[in-house]
């Protein structure tokens, strides 16, 4: 089994940035604050896959700003 491969950004892998607003939640730990949503972005007819970390989760609809690769 091979280990998984780290991606960090660099000038050859800059962070993407998203506006959107957060349609739903599909999962979110409390404990590890690890999530995934599925946000609405400007631009994208369907909704964006979102996978990350996220301290708190307010509410679904509200707008907000993600960066990462």
């Amino acid at each position: 089994m091979s280990s998984p491969t780290l991606i960090t950004h660099s000038a050859d892998n800059p962070l993407e940035k998203l506006q959107g607003s957060i349609e739903r939640v599909t999962f979110h730990s409390e404990a590890s604050g690890f999530c995934v949503l599925r946000v609405k972005v400007k631009g994208h007819r369907d909704l964006i896959t979102v996978i990350g970390s996220a301290a708190y989760l307010w509410r679904c609809s509200i707008t907000c700003f993600l960066r990462g690769t």
